[in-house]
């Protein structure tokens, strides 16, 4: 009866600092809960987060590995073992994590114009785009 009761504190306690923390951070309990796992397991979300990229953007992808020498063979759209092969090498030559995901980090890399990046759908860091801010804003009369 004791160990009923301690246990069920324990797991009330438990979900209101998860809950607190979710709350805190801006995730929900759920989110919260998987990444106090992740960290206690020594994972981070960063170093394997993958961009999620559609077909057009994975045949862009393969052909920016083609021009920088790292062969696929004909862009298709599709990432299979010879362009998570070539992901690798490329940051491995790159002194990236070595893990054959397309993550932000490589394709930012992968393709150094602001364009490309957004297309790949990454902003731009601050700035790199040229002119952005240059002119002021017109004032409006009413």
């Amino acid at each position: 009866m004791k160990r009923t009761i301690f246990t069920t504190a324990m797991v009330s306690i438990a979900s209101l600092l998860l809950a607190g923390l979710a709350m805190g951070s801006g995730m929900d309990a759920k989110d919260a809960g998987t990444a106090a796992v992740e960290d206690h397991m020594g994972a981070t979300t960063h170093e394997m987060a993958a961009q999620p990229l559609n077909a057009d953007q994975i045949s862009e992808l393969q052909k920016l590995l083609n021009d920088q020498g790292y062969i696929v063979g004909e862009p298709d759209g599709m990432i299979g073992s010879s362009t998570t092969e070539a992901i690798r090498q490329f940051q491995t030559d790159n002194q990236l994590t070595s893990s054959g995901i397309p993550d932000p980090e490589t394709l930012r890399l992968l393709s150094p114009d602001a364009e490309k990046q957004e297309f790949f759908g990454l902003a731009p860091e601050y700035g790199e785009k040229e002119g952005m801010m240059e002119e002021a804003p017109k004032k409006l009369d009413y």
